[in-house]
């Protein structure tokens, strides 16, 4: 009887004990979130105050050196004035991080020759050109003028150092013809001539323009065949290009007064294509050219970093106009519908590009060709906005893929897998790893949450909220940019998508964030198992 009521006495003291251990823990958890709602306080209240110091490059929420909570302050080199030791009671933490940069590889070439040059003659004496550029950052464009074809004095341009896409040539002869081409010149030198293009100042009298000649088709690819002409004529609006199909020629494009040039792309591998040109103006079309065939190439050896469709996510990628980033993962939309995510940046060329424009894998600058390396369209990005008092939370696109072109895990033996289709919040000190196009397979920690931060892109600066910090600094490098990052245990449970950094940090977007705002899912493995029953 003793030992029985020994038994039911320690049990009571058992479940009481309990019953106090876990109502330390609660109370103890509580007072934790209730210091790093504090701080974060604190910190957000003085955030714009910090950043508006010169050499500040953000603001976090960290531990100190004793393990306490404390504000981190970003800064691009050492000793920079103005930071107090603590705000309101809260310490402050002094971090060098370097100036914080999207991460994508560095472009040290000359930019690509302006396309699709046209020249219109508006009056007696002025003449308006309008080209296209390649959305290259930092180029500025040069014109370049004659009366005969091809007769350009290269040191003596006609207008220099433009910044837009546009020039208008006034003081011009009555009834003359002029020529054009135009460049573009960066840091690294001037580009190669976009196509010539003519008009006719208005007073002469309007024929019906020369036939073009000497028409000739080159394959260049696989799919891609190339035709140059000899251009008769000094007053038309433009040239049909038309190709043979079975048995009749059928327009397949128009290009403008003065090129003489047209590539034909999209085409089948070993397949002849024929071909024959004529110039038209308002009083009518021409003669026909010669007719002109060839046949395309056999598909050339792929790229090193081309993949196998479907691609495994984690691979170099990217819009056709950018150099390379990578694909985070396979997402999709309440209607099943599969997507490729990635930036912004990586995807939709720092919102310049258009919606429906291809993606590649793998990336430009890794050898992909548009349009025969392209996995998806752009479907949808968040558009950034550069300012440095912005408040971008995300810097996301995704592309229309399918299951046929877009898997769902890393590269076999090499990568983390397949990520969880559970997101979880990032919490300091949490072990994180992502796989990239640069790095591979990498291992870091959370180290700062709630990350105010500048950004440096090719468009200029942005500033971003409520973002991710991960050291160390070999996390990740360039072209890196668009990884998963998950959590470092098998469960890889995604954290958030990585997009920018420095020597000695990486920063990622919140991952719940960024399918909040595209509105899609992680399409992935299910952490969930079933009881047996």
């Amino acid at each position: 009887m003793f030992r029985r009521l020994f038994c039911k006495l320690l049990l009571v003291a058992v479940v009481v004990f309990g019953l106090l251990a876990l109502s330390v823990a609660v109370m103890a958890q509580g007072r934790s979130a209730d210091a790093f709602e504090r701080v974060k306080e604190v910190q957000e209240l003085h955030t714009d105050r910090l950043m508006a110091l010169t050499g500040v490059e953000g603001t976090a929420i960290g531990l100190d050196e004793n393990g306490r909570l404390a504000i981190a302050v970003f800064t691009a080199g050492p000793a920079v004035p103005g930071i107090p030791r603590n705000l309101e009671g809260v310490p402050v933490k002094v971090v060098v991080s370097g100036k914080i940069y999207a991460l994508k590889p560095p472009t040290n070439r000359p930019p690509k020759a302006p396309r699709v040059l046209t020249a219109t003659a508006i009056s007696e004496s002025e003449i308006d050109l309008d080209w296209k550029d390649n959305r290259e950052p930092g180029v500025t464009y040069n014109v370049y003028c004659a009366t005969s074809s091809g007769g350009y004095n290269l040191a003596n341009p006609l207008a220099k150092d433009l910044s837009s896409s546009n020039y208008s040539n006034s003081g011009l002869a009555t009834g003359t013809t002029y020529y054009y081409v135009v460049t573009a010149e960066n840091d690294f030198g001037e580009s190669g001539y976009s196509n010539e293009a003519s008009s006719t100042t208005e007073g002469g009298v309007v024929h019906p323009p020369v036939a073009p000649s000497n028409l000739n088709a080159n394959a260049v690819s696989s799919s891609q065949i190339d035709l140059i002409w000899d251009d008769n004529s000094d007053n038309e609006t433009g040239f049909s290009i038309e190709r043979l199909i079975e048995t009749s020629y059928v327009e397949i494009a128009t290009v403008g007064a003065g090129e003489n040039t047209y590539s034909n792309t999209g085409l089948e591998p070993l397949t002849k294509y024929t071909y024959r040109v004529c110039a038209y103006n308002s009083e009518g079309d021409s003669d026909y050219s010669n007719t002109a065939s060839d046949t395309t190439n056999q598909p050339p050896e792929k790229p090193q970093l081309w993949c196998e469709r479907p691609v495994p996510i984690g691979v170099s990628t990217g819009h056709p106009d950018i150099t390379a980033g990578t694909i985070g993962c396979r997402v999709k939309d309440i209607f099943g519908n599969v997507y490729a995510l990635s930036n912004n940046h990586v995807y939709a060329d720092e919102n310049r590009a258009s919606i429906g424009d291809n993606v590649l894998q793998p990336g430009a600058y890794d050898g992909g060709v548009d349009p025969d390396d392209a996995i998806g369209t752009l479907a949808g990005y968040v558009d950034i906005i550069f300012h440095p008092r912005a408040y971008n939370e995300i810097d996301a696109a995704i592309a229309l893929s399918s299951t046929d072109d877009l898997g769902n895990a890393t590269p076999d033996d090499v990568g983390y897998g397949t990520p969880s289709t559970e997101t979880v919040f990032a919490d300091l000190g949490m072990a994180v790893q992502k796989y990239g196009r640069t790095t591979g397979l990498t291992s870091g920690v959370v180290t700062y949450v709630n990350v105010a931060v500048k950004v440096g892109y090719d468009s200029g600066t942005a500033r971003f909220v409520n973002q991710i910090v991960i050291s160390p600094g070999t996390f990740s490098d360039g072209g890196d940019s668009g990884s998963l990052v998950v959590t470092g245990d098998s469960n890889c449970k995604p954290v958030g998508l990585l997009f920018a950094g420095s020597s000695s940090y990486t920063i990622a977007n919140p991952i719940n964030e960024v399918l909040t705002q595209l509105r899609v899912t992680i399409d992935g493995k299910s952490n969930r198992h079933r009881k047996n029953l």
